[in-house]
Parts: C-alpha cells; structure tokens; sequence
C-alpha cells in the first residue's frame, strides 16, 4: 500500500483503497476528500490533517483525521492500535487504517476525528478537574498491563538514556542557566547543577519500578477532553513498557501551572494512586512512590536541560 508523502496524496481513490478493509462506508468508494492541515510538527516529525468526505457512501464518518508520521513512529503507534487498544479500560480514538514504508521512512495513519471535543493546552495549563480526570484514565491503563511482559505487551521496552545524557547535562547546564536562570528561583540553581551526579541513580531506582504501559509522551496537547470531562490521550507513537511515574511526572512538570501543583499537588497524587488500587494495581508505599516521583523529576529535568543548554535553539 503507498504511503503518502504529503497530505496533498490523500485522495478519493487512495482513501478509497486505504479503507478497504475497515468496513468503513460499506465497502462503498469516496467519492470526494478535502484535507486541511491541523497540526504540524507534533513530536517533531510529524503532519495531521483533517479529511472531511464529501459525497461518500452511506455510513461511516463524515470526516476523520489522517497522520503523517516517520516510520518508527507509525509503526509503534498502529502497533498500538492493533494489538493493544482494544483491552484499554479508557476512551481512545477510533483506529481506521494504518500502513508502513519503511524504505521511504515514512507511515500514515487513518484515525477518528474527535473535532468537537476540547484540546488541552500546556500553555495555560490543566485545571484540577482536567488533571484528575486524566490521572484516573492513566491509574485505569496502568493497572490493567501491570506487570506485562513483552508477549502481553508488545512494545519496546523504557530507555532512560543513551549512556550520554549526564554528560551533555553537565556540559549544557551553563549555558542553560545563563539562558534561563534568572526566570528561577534561586534555590533550584543547585538542584539543576546537581542533576549529572543524581541522574544514575534515579534511572537505576525508575528501572526497579514494576513496568505497565507508558505513553512517554503525555503533555497537556495530547489529551482531548469529550463532555463530561472525558479524557482521550493521543499520540502513542512513543508507547512502552516502563515505570508508571514517567506519565505522572510529565504531567506534573508540564501539564499544570505551578500555582495548581502547589494547590492540588498531593491531592491529585494521593487520588491516582486510590484510583489504580481500585482498578488492581498492587499496593505500593506512598514513600516508595513518592522517592519514584523525585527519580523521575531528576530524569525529566535531565532532559530538559539538555534540550534547552543546546548551544543554537529552533524556537
């Protein structure tokens, strides 16, 4: 099956043949297709349209949402679909279709389009109410792969790092805090330079967590919200089997602003952690996870300052 190379190659009659299979329509050809751009770029190798189908068949959705990925990526994501959404607890987007190239190194994906339901936005940040909701779905996930080996599971395993992170740490964290440091408080000065000698160890801790299903990449823009408060989580391109904290973690450092964390922090940690005892996650000790949340803070941060010390920046 051809991948396209842009969004402009989504047409009828490719439409048509990718859907074939899908039951979409019936079996029934599209007859027109009107693709508009809606996203770019979205972790960093990627382009999403809407095709809204105009004079098709009987049935089926009046528009959906085409994803033009990387080849790894893609193929991680259908991966997905294919074999594991249909035992997640949470409401997902519909998966149509989804094909591979790998020798143009390119995938596309065929997926619901959710366009009245509201995006969160890691600008402004989620509400306490966003946030629960979406600590319960992860509880609700994580819970049911607990433990899953790859058979169960079937996806790559969690890599903290390359073996290199700390160093490039270390030798990023000045110009980072020349970039950055008088937007902190003076205290987390110490804290950031102190991270190449405290990252081994966080790593080594996360990596003795029990592994369940990690998005790895859950921030607040791949997350739509239906009425009712109902989170749906996107992009599953980075999908593993890994520690549980890493989501909560993401959320925390990037999903809130700073004064909800401070409001609502322990609170929305103490109502995820009731949330996946009660859908079977095994007891743990609120020490122990709150020594994870430290390790993964440590590792985030990592990243993060290895991203921003980067001595010429593209935003």
């Amino acid at each position: 099956m051809y991948v396209p190379a842009t969004l402009d190659e989504i047409t009828p009659a490719w439409l048509t043949r990718a859907l074939a299979g899908s039951g979409v329509f019936g079996g029934a050809p599209v007859q027109e297709a009107r693709v508009t751009r809606i996203g770019e770029g979205y972790g960093l190798d990627g382009v999403v349209g809407r095709v809204a189908l105009e004079g098709r068949g009987v049935g089926g959705p009046s528009s959906l949402v085409a994803k033009l990925a990387k080849a790894k990526r893609g193929r991680t994501e259908i991966q997905f679909y294919e074999q594991i959404a249909e035992r997640m607890p949470v409401r997902l987007l519909t998966f149509y279709a989804g094909y591979v190239d790998a020798d143009e190194e390119r995938a596309v994906l065929l997926l619901e389009d959710l366009s009245h339901a509201e995006q969160g936005d890691a600008i402004f940040g989620a509400s306490y109410e966003q946030a629960a909701a979406i600590f319960r779905a992860i509880a609700a996930f994580q819970a049911r792969f607990v433990g899953a080996d790859e058979t169960d599971l079937p996806l790559p395993a969690w890599v903290a790092e390359d073996g290199t992170l700390a160093q490039r740490v270390r030798d990023r964290t000045p110009r980072f805090l020349d970039r950055f440091g008088s937007s902190l408080d003076p205290r987390a000065k110490p804290h950031i330079e102190a991270i190449p000698d405290r990252l081994p160890h966080a790593i080594e801790f996360l990596g003795e967590a029990p592994s369940t299903l990690v998005h790895k990449d859950l921030h607040l823009d791949n997350v739509l919200f239906l009425p009712g408060l109902v989170p749906v989580i996107l992009d599953w391109t980075h999908a593993t089997r890994g520690p549980a904290i890493v989501d909560i973690v993401r959320l925390f450092v990037e999903g809130m602003t700073a004064e909800t964390r401070r409001q609502h922090g322990d609170r929305l940690l103490e109502g995820y952690l009731h949330a996946r005892r009660l859908a079977g996650y095994p007891e743990t000790d609120p020490e122990r996870v709150r020594a994870e949340v430290r390790a993964a803070v440590i590792w985030h941060l990592a990243y993060a300052v290895a991203w921003a010390g980067i001595e010429k920046q593209g935003f």
